[in-house]
């Protein structure tokens, strides 16, 4: 089942799809608030909540007794494109990024316009070219699977170079490696936060090293910065870099059982180092046992009390594009670029 915040989003960018695409005309009627939640398969919650954000962008109007009705004017604000992925897997980050952009937005008088990317961002591209005259800046978080393969990933730069001549721009959490000199970007500090975990790691003692991330986000800068992170911090010990589907499908491969614990895994994120201790228990290592394991995000699940970890802080992520892109649009920068400060979590799994 969706979330409900997916659910959210996506009763807003609806009306906000067919109010800024002229679909809904100014002074146009709405459906009453049970007729939309029936519409829409929506609770009541979900309803108000959404055109509570509508009516504060000055796209809808309620009048006493007669209904909720398109404004006939929108505000005189300056507007600001959010482009970010949503869905199940994204709803912590994205929301609190989310939150970081529309704070800082709106305490500056910027309207944000947010375009839910989906397996349908093509169709988000073209709402979006729809509007874009009224479009002072960008803000882009691009979606993981625009990483995946080469069609996809050639697409995106391709999309983004057109934003960047077109408007001020900022990338949002992760850009295409290889390009940090050309985009403005806002991103997590992924290399300093690599480079202290696996530090720790060292410091406790391990001897066997391995850093297992996902292939198929090569192409991600932060990926970059972690196998970079991990490399300057476990140089000169025995360490490794392998996939997540070379681990998983020979995990003892890469096992040194030993009660000292001299082997430590260290994964690309918290949702992989999950899956990496369920692995080794299907092979009748317990977790936290003879092993030691880390991951990056905090965002675990099943092991968030237990796994170590880098912190990072999405909503100051969300916050400082925010500020980026404004200083952009008013012309007090040439260029932004910038690296939020991360914070190891010890909890003991190493």
């Amino acid at each position: 089942m969706r979330g409900r915040q997916q659910k959210y989003r996506e009763f807003i960018e609806y009306y906000r799809d067919m109010i800024l695409s002229g679909k809904m005309k100014p002074g146009e009627k709405m459906p009453t608030v049970r007729e939309l939640m029936k519409i829409h398969n929506v609770s009541y919650s979900t309803v108000s909540r959404g055109l509570l954000e509508l009516e504060k962008d000055g796209l809808i109007k309620r009048e006493h007794g007669r209904g909720i009705f398109v404004s006939e004017k929108f505000r005189k604000v300056t507007k600001a494109a959010v482009f970010l992925p949503f869905g199940p897997k994204h709803d912590r980050l994205v929301s609190e990024v989310l939150k970081g952009i529309e704070e800082t937005l709106n305490a500056h008088s910027y309207l944000p316009f947010v375009f839910a990317m989906d397996s349908e961002h093509d169709k988000r591209f073209q709402v979006f070219e729809e509007v874009s005259s009224e479009v002072r800046g960008v803000l882009f978080m691009p979606p993981e699977k625009m990483f995946e393969n080469t069609e996809d990933f050639l697409e995106m730069i391709s999309y983004l170079r057109s934003l960047h001549r077109k408007f001020p721009l900022v990338i949002v959490d992760r850009f295409p490696f290889g390009t940090e000199d050309y985009f403005n970007w806002v991103t997590s500090d992924h290399y300093e936060g690599m480079r202290k975990i696996t530090e720790l790691a060292v410091s406790k003692g391990y001897v066997n090293l391995y850093f297992i991330y996902h292939a198929r986000y090569d192409r991600m800068s932060s990926t970059a910065e972690k196998k970079k992170g991990f490399i300057d911090a476990s140089a000169g010990k025995n360490s490794t870099i392998i996939t997540e589907k070379e681990f998983l499908e020979s995990p003892l491969k890469y096992f040194k059982y030993s009660r000292r614990k001299k082997t430590a895994f260290i994964a690309n994120d918290d949702a992989l180092a999950e899956r990496i201790i369920l692995r080794l228990e299907e092979e009748g290592i317990p977790p936290f046992t003879d092993y030691g394991i880390a991951g990056f995000g905090n965002f675990a699940v099943r092991y968030s009390g237990r796994l170590t970890t880098v912190e990072q802080f999405p909503y100051q992520i969300g916050k400082s594009a925010a500020e980026g892109l404004i200083s952009l649009i008013k012309g007090k920068k040439a260029e932004f670029r910038k690296k939020i400060p991360v914070k190891v979590e010890d909890k003991g799994s190493l």
